[in-house]
């Protein structure tokens, strides 16, 4: 046994906690139709306890509970005991009281007074749970005590009848939070010294929770940017605790990102959503709450959202599919593509344990408005430089042309080449991630014997054919008098369909130059096509291929070079939506005379046609 005496008095956290002061405040909001999910800590059931066993329990993070001391051991655990002398302690009617430790780690703040024995829960040697026991004497004296984990440990008027009587304010198991578990290896506990909540990964430094998760950390009682106020852990599923050391809040809304002391290299974070959740819309949200029938678990809950109405900062909703209790705030709420939406803030928590009556309403609070605030405020740059993949001896890659995409719906961006690969014939080639972090790459199609394999031509992605997958698209010049439209339809898995020609160049067309781009032209979520080429040797065309219903592309000339002008260099255009009106339009730097180069741009209608 170790006692070490203090006659400071413990930290604020202790006691607050055992004031039953909860100093929980964050932005300024308005106040919702239902109660917060921060798991506060306060016992369930405490006034019920005082009542009948006498024992007044304050708080605690659910891993040390009272317990009937005939509980007969599990997995070689037992139970605490703890003596006193007041015989109308506990249930037994002998001045004994009981805990048991359901976790690798765990706090209790109580009042028990007159304590002079606690016994470990170890049921022989080398097992039990190592716990410390925090108490006070009549005199204000504070002794910190390590019991002995399959032994007893005398305290107070047991370790010497001359000292003073002893009040027991906390058990405490472990070091740091309990372990949890859970299939969403992104979605974690946050702890800090007196509550919990969930937080989600979205940066390799960063989580994001709600606000009123944490302890305000300044004077006025309101979270800022900076540290947090006291010791504050994210668990994920299968690690050890990771430190927070800095908080950035919104100042609108329920919700803060958290720094974390050591970057996360081998858990995927999830991404915010930029689309806002229609009305009926039903969205699973995950967490570490409260369930119907236990005060906390360490394993991921999951129930639904069905969204009611958008305000400007919140979705309100009812839930469903099991109850969104106390814990669960923060739980990020995602859409169909698994994108974090919004986080849970506040619910009617009904079926919720220690809960006598309440509702299914439900508040999250948005975060698809503040996706671009939050990628700015989490940007950590780059890491070094990684070489996952080379060329073999006698590959040609002086010529090369690359594009990327998710081939295989992994939620990685994926890459496709075109190489020439033996100086006799050009291969289209994808590289995808693989569970080791590095590239496996597959040959999808080469150029047929006597075919021109020069010059390689730039891969395009998109969804060509609006069957959800990443296709490859490129114009090809694989005869010398014929430029073809080529297409490989992903299939969603990392593998293609068979190549397809749906279109290639009139003759006389000299496309030895063309340029080209990809967007959704008229709005049909399936990807267009535009190009320029010099389809007469006399001038420049701008040419767009938007898909038919018969599964082939209609083809129309924008716009072509006026007379005199020059037609080459060619150039590549961009698509984006420079007007800002939803549709996607067509822009260019172009050398039309010899002199100057002019911004071109063809707005689109979204309809496929052009403004011209």
């Amino acid at each position: 046994m170790r006692t070490r005496h203090r006659c400071a008095l413990f930290s604020s956290a202790i006691l607050t906690a055992s004031l039953g002061v909860l100093a929980v405040t964050g932005p300024a909001h308005a106040d919702p139709p239902a109660a917060s999910l921060v798991e506060d800590g306060a016992y369930p059931g405490a006034a019920a306890i005082l009542a009948t066993q006498n024992v007044r329990l304050l708080a605690g993070d659910g891993h040390i509970i009272i317990a009937d001391c005939a509980t007969p051991p599990s997995g070689g655990f037992g139970v605490l005991k703890v003596y006193t002398t007041d015989e109308t302690i506990g249930a037994d009617g002998i001045g004994r009281v009981c805990f048991k430790v359901n976790a690798a780690a765990g706090w209790l703040n109580l009042e028990v007074p007159g304590v002079y024995e606690i016994r470990g829960d170890g049921q022989s040697t080398g097992t039990g749970h190592e716990v410390t026991a925090e108490l006070t004497t009549d005199t204000g004296d504070q002794i910190t005590v390590d019991v002995d984990p399959d032994g007893s440990t005398q305290v107070g008027l047991g370790a010497d009848p001359d000292n003073e009587p002893t009040i027991l304010l906390q058990l405490r198991a472990g070091d740091g939070p309990a372990p949890v578990a859970g299939t969403q290896p992104a979605i974690g506990k946050l702890v800090t010294a007196d509550h919990s909540c969930t937080a989600t990964l979205i940066g390799r430094e960063w989580a994001l929770t709600a606000a009123t998760c944490l302890t305000p950390n300044s004077a006025q009682g309101t979270l800022v940017d900076g540290p947090p106020a006291g010791d504050t852990h994210l668990v994920l599923p299968g690690k050890t605790p990771i430190a927070i050391t800095h908080l950035l809040p919104r100042t609108d809304r329920d919700a803060v990102l958290a720094k974390l002391a050591t970057p996360v290299t081998d858990v995927a974070a999830l991404h915010l959503s930029h689309t806002t959740p229609a009305i009926g819309a039903v969205l699973p949200g995950t967490g570490y709450s409260r369930t119907a029938t236990t005060w906390t678990t360490d394993t991921q809950q999951t129930a639904a959202t069905t969204v009611t109405a958008v305000t400007a900062t919140t979705l309100v909703g009812t839930f469903s599919g099991g109850p969104v209790c106390k814990g669960a705030a923060g739980s990020p709420v995602l859409n169909a593509n698994g994108d974090v939406v919004a986080i849970r803030t506040h619910s009617g928590q009904a079926d919720c344990f220690d809960t006598t009556a309440g509702t299914t309403a439900v508040t999250d609070t948005r975060v698809d408005d503040i996706a671009a605030w939050t990628a700015e405020q989490t940007w950590t740059g780059f890491d070094d430089q990684a070489e996952p993949w080379y060329t073999p001896d006698g590959w040609n890659s002086s010529q090369a042309k690359y594009s990327a995409g998710d081939f295989n719906g992994d939620g990685k961006t994926d890459l496709a080449a075109f190489f020439d690969y033996d100086n006799s014939s050009t291969g289209l080639w994808t590289w995808t991630r693989n569970s080791n972090g590095g590239y496996d790459h597959v040959k999808l199609w080469q150029t047929p014997e006597g075919q021109l394999t020069q010059p390689a031509m730039t891969p395009l992605t998109g969804d060509f054919d609006g069957d959800g997958n990443i296709d490859i698209a490129a114009f090809y010049g694989h005869v010398s008098w014929m430029t073809s439209l080529f297409i490989w339809n992903g299939n969603g898995d990392g593998t293609f369909g068979p190549q397809t020609e749906p279109w290639y160049t009139p003759d006389g067309w000299n496309s030895s130059q063309a340029k080209y781009t990809a967007g959704d032209f008229n709005g049909d979520g399936k990807t267009d096509l535009a190009a320029f080429f010099d389809y007469d040797n006399s001038s420049t065309g701008l040419w767009t291929w938007t898909r038919n219903s018969n599964g082939g592309y209609d083809h129309v000339k924008l716009w072509q070079t006026p007379e005199g002008q020059l037609t080459q260099p060619a150039m590549t255009p961009l698509t984006g939506d420079f007007d800002g009106d939803g549709n996607i339009d067509i822009a260019a730097f172009y050398d039309h005379v010899s002199w100057m180069t002019s911004l071109f741009i063809w707005n689109g209608n979204g309809v496929g046609t052009g403004r011209i």
